[in-house]
């Protein structure tokens, strides 16, 4: 009964995913999901990205970094102790397959944070760096906080479930994203294998194969693989808590997608998170690109200057590229708004206007506008111009005032003309 439920549910939500992407909808099982431009930070789906979530094994990205930053030399080799491994096996913990007296290099134990989530990998460095877990959990804190991790608070090395070991998923968006400015971390984030150096328990090694990678873009005879073009790394989590969880990165045509997922709850048999991960990269890469508005330097608008004989315009440029990614099928305008002119004194930090991205009506983005450079105001040019605008929009009263004049010269003319006679 039980195999049969769990057959109905994997074609249900099988067939419920394949009407929906194929259909132009997006449908995904994570209760929690935040997809993202690494590079311009446009947010593309905010499903409870700042909801506290229970972050499972996606913490080893924190134990891999703070590992990465406390030691010199990641050649160097440890000895696996007891005290390493007491209690992994009874909390059902994942392991990389070191046993006691093993010697493998600290960067094996590296790898095996991350590929085959080894907690007994997390502990051993943990040990290494620290003396013992509790100071190293320590550092693990003190690093989430300098990097603006403000509702993260963890409490192992691991991620098994503690009622106090929390994160979101915009804190794990921050630490992928500083990982990923680490060459080793970035490396090892995106490793699909290794395979460690001779040890006494394994004379050839341990093979480590990523958690992730084994169901993507491979030719195994898993019972699922799924195709996401570009998918660059990940890591991933599960506990009965906090179900499954994923971080990873991909790029398609020039676009660096980063997606962190949590709490997806179909059954263990489907991996629901790279399912999700398959659903919500290929929507994307099918129904949207990047469109590039301005490039760097571009000059979006001139706006003339006054008070300033040699500066008649200034140019407004863009000081980066400014791209969005949007709908295929979308209506994509943009809209600027800026001053008529400008009067001298002009400074690179004076807004002068505003650029707004519509999709659909809807504001995508939006900027303020600077000039490209400051302008000093002439004397002479104000004088000058103060004069005119005084003619141009008082040339009613001039002129009244002129035929006043003429006329009363006129009365005088005459009126000393009969004094004579």
């Amino acid at each position: 009964m039980k195999r049969l439920l769990t057959i109905i549910v994997v074609i249900f939500c099988f067939f419920t995913n394949f009407l929906n992407v194929y259909g132009e909808e997006i449908e995904y099982v994570s209760d929690y999901v935040y997809l993202y431009d690494l590079d311009n930070k446009q947010v593309l789906i905010d499903k409870g990205s700042n909801e506290k979530i229970y972050p499972a094994s996606m913490t080893k990205m924190m134990t891999l970094i703070v590992a990465i930053e406390n030691i010199s030399n990641p050649e160097e080799t440890i000895t696996i102790t007891d005290e390493m491994l007491r209690g992994l096996n009874e909390a059902n913990a994942s392991q990389a397959g070191f046993k006691v007296g093993d010697e493998p290099r600290l960067l094996d134990l590296m790898y095996g944070v991350n590929l085959p989530s080894g907690a007994d990998c997390t502990n051993a460095l943990a040990y290494y760096v620290s003396g013992n877990l509790e100071n190293y959990v320590e550092l693990m804190n003190n690093k989430a906080k300098e990097i603006g991790m403000t509702n993260t608070n963890f409490k192992n090395v691991t991620g098994l479930h503690d009622d106090n070991h929390y994160s979101t998923l915009q804190d794990i968006a921050k630490l992928m994203e500083y990982g990923l400015k680490n060459e080793l971390w970035s490396t090892i984030f995106k490793s699909k294998t290794h395979t460690s150096i001779p040890i006494n328990s394994n004379p050839n090694g341990i093979e480590m194969v990523s958690t992730v990678f084994k169901y993507i873009n491979n030719d195994s005879k898993l019972k699922y693989n799924v195709s996401i073009d570009g998918f660059l790394g990940a890591k991933s989590g599960y506990t009965n808590q906090a179900r499954y969880c994923l971080a990873s990165i991909a790029e398609k045509d020039g676009v660096r997608y980063a997606l962190i997922s949590a709490h997806a709850w179909i059954s263990r048999e489907i991996p629901s998170h790279v399912l999700d991960a398959e659903i919500i990269y290929n929507y994307y890469y099918n129904n949207f690109h990047k469109k590039v508005f301005y490039n760097e330097n571009d000059v979006i608008l001139e706006i003339p200057v006054n008070f300033n004989f040699n500066h008649k315009k200034v140019e407004i440029k863009a000081t980066e590229e400014i791209n969005r990614i949007v709908n295929n099928s979308s209506n994509v305008k943009v809209v600027v708004d800026s001053e008529k002119s400008i009067n001298a004194p002009i400074s690179v930090d004076d807004v002068v206007g505003t650029l707004k991205i519509l999709e659909n009506d809807n504001i995508i983005y939006e900027t303020s506008l600077y000039p490209s450079k400051d302008i000093e105001k002439q004397f002479i040019a104000y004088i000058l111009t103060v004069l005119f605008w005084f003619v141009i929009n008082n040339k009613m009263k001039i002129f009244a005032f002129i035929i006043i004049m003429i006329l009363l010269v006129s009365l005088m003319k005459i009126i000393v003309n009969k004094s004579k006679k």
